[in-house]
């Protein structure tokens, strides 16, 4: 519905300041108890909203200390968000919500904006009656279609939360009791104490997700702990084991970046571009030749390949093979150089992933703003270049993907690894594909993909892969759990909300009744007019009551049900309610 209130001009954009001041105005004097709030960007939005208030006149102030004000992103912005908030912001997620989208405010523009071609050029006073006159012929459309659209959806609601209640206690027999009472307690905290920051989210993973940057910390805090033990084992005086590895894997990456700058050169290149790519490929070269020298120290086997290789035929530089230890599977080599080795791929996969699902996240954000703000080939021009330069950027990633996870397969077979691959699979074309699918289905019958239930899982040398298969089976817990309880919390509200339809009728009703005999002093044909008017008024709420409890009866909570029919009830002619097609 269009609150009162609630619908204003903005000078440009969405600022905070009017965003603030229309919630205010339609919310101050509310005695509602409970608010949920929906907004694309209620994440940022809600932050300081009650420091801001106190600017504002006391009549716009909102009580928010003794009601319970919750705020979420609508379901269909939400993935466009980071991980945390698609968790602390979710309607899937947070108690007495039921199956909300939140989406309601974003689906009346629809309806609107062809009115804007009107209003652009009327003077304020016909502007604001103009809108006034379409929002209240809305909400009127809304409210007869309300018979249809609540059996619809409690219909729906019925079979998904039999579906969904089957599908989680069929999980839940596998949970032993241990783990279920120690779940579903985590899980309550966290939905009693939405506002407190300390309880930790079950939905979220516990552990620390693995970067490049982190795991180079840990080695060179383990190699300061030898050395103040009296311990070094570098043969060279400014590179460690560790620097050397972590220094092959950036030449490595420097040399993909080489081949896409290549790759995208033409068959038309300038000369400006082709002296680029040289000096890029001679700056690659000495810093190879550099490392190599390095390389020769700790890898005294490489040596010999290098010759061979360097007498047979003159490569570029981003062709060079650096003979890392994950690639010399046929000669000696350091363990320790391995380890290192292992360590940092394992990160650089992680850090690879979490680039390829930042760009899938990115990429839908711009093309879902493409589509529905840019029109023209000029801007759409700059659009596709964005999402071009997205694409590459994606493309990069999965091939530095790709040469850690081949040489993670190299070094589990010589260091005789385990059980890696479930964590860090092969990655096919069909797995890189954002979180939600616009063409899938949506929360209730979602299937994750494997690289987006990577985050915060770690995995040690030892590998204490109970205790992170356990995580992973934790979080999928709480997400039945949660499916199933709001499709039986919908039921609920949808029946609740039937009988405070059929109440509201019936009340307003009463209230038209009563507004026919408040006007005195008028003459008699005014009166009987204002009489006749406000009766109709009433007959069409008790039609329109009747008329919806004969539609919802097989639905309506036992206490609903106690109220019976009218017994003219058959002898009624009942009205078409139903909204005809907007052409």
């Amino acid at each position: 519905m269009k609150r009162p209130n609630g619908v204003g001009d903005l000078q440009k954009g969405e600022k905070y300041i009017n965003m603030d001041y229309l919630f205010f105005s339609t919310l101050c004097g509310t005695q509602l108890q409970m608010l949920n709030v929906s907004y694309d960007i209620a994440c940022q939005w809600h932050k300081n909203l009650w420091a801001r208030m106190k600017s504002f006149p006391q009549s716009h102030s909102l009580d928010y200390l003794t009601k319970l004000i919750r705020f979420f992103v609508p379901k269909f912005h939400l993935p466009a968000h980071i991980a945390k908030c698609q968790t602390l912001f979710s309607f899937n997620f947070t108690c007495f919500v039921g199956h909300t989208d939140g989406e309601a405010p974003e689906r009346g523009w629809s309806n609107i904006n062809p009115v804007a071609s009107s209003t652009k050029a009327m003077g304020p006073g016909c502007h604001r009656d103009m809108l006034d006159d379409h929002f209240g012929d809305w909400n009127w459309k809304k409210m007869v279609g309300l018979g249809a659209s609540l059996l619809l959806k409690i219909k729906d609601a019925l079979a998904e939360r039999a579906e969904h209640t089957m599908a989680f206690e069929e999980f839940d027999t596998a949970i032993t009791p241990d783990h279920r009472s120690a779940w579903l307690a985590e899980m309550e905290a966290w939905e009693d104490n939405p506002n407190n920051t300390t309880i930790p989210n079950p939905l979220e993973a516990k552990a620390t997700s693995i970067t490049q940057a982190g795991t180079w910390l840990k080695l060179a805090e383990l190699e300061a702990e030898e050395l103040q033990r009296g311990v070094d084992t570098s043969l060279h005086p400014d590179i460690s084991p560790s620097v050397l590895i972590a220094s092959g894997i950036d030449l490595e990456e420097e040399q993909h970046r080489l081949t896409i700058a290549v790759e995208s050169l033409g068959l038309h290149a300038t000369d400006t571009q082709k002296s680029s790519i040289v000096q890029m490929r001679n700056s690659l070269h000495r810093k190879i030749d550099t490392w190599r020298r390095a390389q020769i120290l700790y890898l005294p086997s490489a040596q010999s390949i290098i010759n061979r290789a360097a007498r047979k035929v003159q490569e570029n530089a981003e062709c060079m093979k650096l003979w890392l230890p994950s690639q010399l599977r046929d000669k000696p080599c350091d363990p320790r150089l391995q380890n290192d080795k292992w360590e940092l791929c394992y990160a650089q996969a992680h850090d690879a992933l979490e680039e390829i699902r930042q760009c899938l996240r990115i990429h839908c954000s711009l093309l879902s703003f493409k589509r529905e703000w840019i029109h023209g080939q000029g801007v759409n021009t700059r659009a596709q270049n964005a999402l071009a330069r997205i694409h590459g950027r994606r493309t990069a990633c999965v091939k530095r993907y790709w040469s850690a996870w081949v040489a993670l397969k190299a070094l589990a077979t010589a260091m005789k690894k385990k059980d890696w691959q479930g964590r860090l699979q092969e990655l096919a074309d069909d797995d890189i594909k954002p979180l939600v699918d616009p063409f899938a289905t949506g929360e209730g019958r979602r299937h994750v993909l494997w690289i987006w239930m990577m985050d915060g899982v770690d995995c040690s040398d030892e590998g204490d892969n109970d205790t992170d298969v356990l995580q992973g089976v934790r979080i999928e817990w709480c997400k039945s759990c949660a499916r199933a309880l709001r499709w039986s919390e919908e039921v609920e509200l949808l029946r609740e909300e039937m009988r405070r339809v059929l109440q509201f009728f019936t009340w307003q009703a009463a209230w038209w009744e009563d507004q026919g005999k408040r006007r005195v002093g008028e003459c008699v044909a005014h009166a009987e007019g204002l009489q006749a008017y406000a009766g109709q008024q009433a007959i069409l709420r008790h039609r329109m009551a009747d008329y919806f409890h004969v539609l919802w009866s097989p639905y309506l909570s036992p206490q609903a049900l106690l109220v019976a029919p009218p017994s003219q009830l058959s002898e009624l002619s009942l009205p078409d309610l139903t909204i005809p097609d907007i052409p």
